[in-house]
């Protein structure tokens, strides 16, 4: 799994894109740790 800034630079996506696309549900994190709300996102394998 990736942090949220990982998975933005392996995308090329900015992390406040990432958070709204999970905002309007089109690309969610596979994971927010409840702790912390980090998001995780994979890479679907």
């Amino acid at each position: 799994m990736y942090k949220i800034s990982e998975f933005a630079h392996l995308t090329g996506l900015s992390k406040e894109t990432l958070r709204y696309y999970a905002d309007v549900k089109l690309l969610e994190p596979a994971y927010i740790d409840p702790v912390n709300n980090f998001r995780y996102y994979d890479d679907g394998s």
